[in-house]
């Protein structure tokens, strides 16, 4: 089989942690895996990818825009000198310029199968009333479009009025042994702690992870918790100065994009998700699978996955957040419950189980396009 995989970046963020998850493990079986980045900048996943026998593309690496419509025509040159099994988007604008590609080139992909999958509820697009017909045409085109959670799916029938059954749920899937027990703490970030409590949190600096609240969050604690925040984007300078405005530039830490999650996981006693959307909430499931308690904003795909197995506050709430933490950190039974039940949450998201539901979906014969 032979597959490609599009995606904007291989900077640290949900979708990229996931292909960077995926993909070994279908060239491992043999199969002829190709994964084409838009741009290459920020990127933390292409060398190991490449060392586990994945054919990587970088377009570029000098900041061009990912939305121009050259990007269309590149992909489409690297795709005509090849042709796969199945192309396979993720994110847009990699979502748009994959498929008008593979569908200009329908003589060389007449018999191939064009997927993509949707990872996030909420997207600029949907604020673009005179894109929707555009939208829901291409995504028409496609053989089978994969939604993270039940609340991407519900998005996307509301935003689109996608019919259900051109919709598949396939929840994301992490490592679990790459985030037991047995991981060795980050040395920096222990070093930092100086046996304070550690909260972790892993987004991208935008405004739809809301790290404003979680550092509001952190003001109202007591002094002996910190976090150390995962990641890079261009609220980063802000959230950095907000920081210094509140008075907890000692007790935060801006580790920036990383490749080293689990052992910054392995260094934290908490982890918060304060996001404003999120189509699944990788970083939390990462959490559980890490053995930390997870405090969660109440939002479509992160309510679907902490819902019974951490605590949810409503989005924005900076109080509710702060008082979630301190009610785990206080009550060891609260804490074991969690914990107890975020393994057993953890144990259904494996990357085997992932991989096994791809191959079922790459394995079928070309569905009818509605």
């Amino acid at each position: 089989m032979k597959v490609l995989h599009v995606i904007n970046s291989l900077a640290s963020g949900g979708a990229e942690r996931l292909v960077s998850a995926l993909l070994p493990r279908f060239a491992a079986r043999g199969d002829d895996i190709s994964l084409y980045v838009i741009d290459g900048r920020n990127d933390v996943y292409s060398r190991e990818l490449a060392a586990k026998g994945v054919k990587v593309t970088i377009a570029h690496n000098d900041g061009s825009n990912i939305y121009s419509p050259a990007r269309f025509f590149e992909l489409r040159g690297f795709m005509s000198n090849e042709s796969f099994d199945v192309v396979h988007s993720h994110l847009g604008p990699s979502f748009h310029w994959s498929a008008l590609a593979f569908l200009t080139l329908k003589a060389r992909y007449a018999e191939s199968k064009l997927i993509t999958t949707e990872h996030a509820v909420h997207n600029r697009r949907m604020k673009m009333p005179l894109l929707r017909s555009f939208e829901r045409w291409l995504y028409s085109q496609h053989h089978m479009i994969l939604c993270v959670s039940e609340g991407v799916a519900a998005s996307l029938m509301d935003w689109l009025s996608i019919p259900s059954r051109r919709l598949l749920v396939v929840p994301n899937g992490i490592d679990l042994r790459k985030f037991s027990a047995a991981v060795n703490p980050d040395a920096g970030v222990l070093s930092w702690a100086r046996g304070r409590t550690v909260i972790s949190m892993t987004a991208r600096f935008i405004a739809e992870k809301d790290h404003e609240t979680a550092i509001r969050a952190l003001k109202r604690l007591p002094d002996r918790f910190v976090a150390v925040f995962i990641g890079d984007g261009p609220s980063r300078p802000s959230m950095e100065a907000l920081a210094g405005d509140l008075g907890l530039v000692e007790r935060c830490y801006f580790a920036g994009t990383k490749d080293n999650v689990p052992e910054l996981l392995a260094a934290s006693d908490y982890y918060m998700q304060t996001s404003k959307t999120e189509g699944f909430g990788l970083g939390c499931l990462e959490a559980m699978a890490s053995g930390l308690p997870v405090v969660a904003s109440a939002t479509g795909g992160l309510r679907d996955l902490v819902q019974g197995a951490g605590l949810l506050f409503p989005p924005g709430d900076y109080g509710a957040c702060a008082k979630a933490l301190l009610d785990l950190d206080e009550d060891k039974k609260l804490k074991d419950r969690i914990l107890a039940a975020q393994a057993r949450k953890a144990a259904d998201y494996s990357i085997e189980n992932c991989v096994a539901e791809y191959l079922r979906i790459y394995g079928e014969p070309a569905a009818r396009k509605a």
